[in-house]
């Protein structure tokens, strides 16, 4: 039998408000570049931190893309969809053209070139291939084992983050609405830059 403390506690907690974290395409971009730092960091002690660089990179490439063909401004508004009481995810007012699925980083790349004119080597847009390749290999589904060569991967990393420079702010495509996500980026961009150099020294072979 429930005590009297018992059901006050439960009904204290059910007159709670709840408590929610809110993001935004810009937001997520910007953010997934400081996360990408932090992974960066940890793969220079564990090699193994590479599958979470190749998550958040994906994560950032992805945002950044996603914000980069926002057309909110015009459209002027978003609509929820439901997705259960915890989790409200809003899609675009302008359709679902935009909406972003698990394997759709090809198609938002090839939208975004036709979009801005981007022209990048043709490495580049091998890069962005490979990382959607690895992301799902090794996130779609848990694998009964998998091997990955990591000595390639800060160059890979490099030219992914090639693209994300180009539509954040060199010269960018995306018409940032706060200044301090602007300085978030291009901070931890940078720091990510400094840190791809010392992890691609670091498996240089000896002289």
């Amino acid at each position: 039998m429930r005590s009297s403390s018992d059901g006050l506690a439960a009904r204290a907690a059910s007159l709670r408000e709840p408590i929610w974290v809110e993001s935004n395409e810009q937001k997520e971009a910007a953010r997934a570049l400081e996360m990408l730092h932090v992974q960066l960091i940890s793969a220079v002690i564990d090699p193994y931190a590479w599958k979470w660089v190749i998550l958040v990179l994906h994560h950032a490439v992805h945002a950044f893309l996603a914000a980069s063909l926002d057309t909110r401004g015009e459209a002027g508004r978003t609509e929820a969809r439901a997705t259960g009481p915890a989790l409200r995810v809003y899609d675009h007012g302008s359709g679902a053209e935009l909406e972003a699925t698990p394997g759709d980083l090809p198609e938002l790349y090839d939208r975004m070139k036709q979009v801005t004119g981007f022209r990048p080597p043709d490495e580049v847009d091998q890069d962005v291939a490979r990382l959607g390749q690895y992301r799902d290999a090794l996130f779609q589904r848990i694998p009964a084992r998998w091997t990955l060569r990591i000595d390639e991967l800060p160059h890979l990393t490099q030219n992914c983050l090639r693209v994300v420079e180009h539509l954040g702010w060199n010269p960018g495509h995306i018409r940032w609405q706060k200044e301090t996500l602007t300085d978030l980026a291009r901070v931890k961009f940078l720091a990510s830059m400094k840190a791809l150099e010392s992890l691609a020294g670091q498996y240089r072979p000896a002289a």
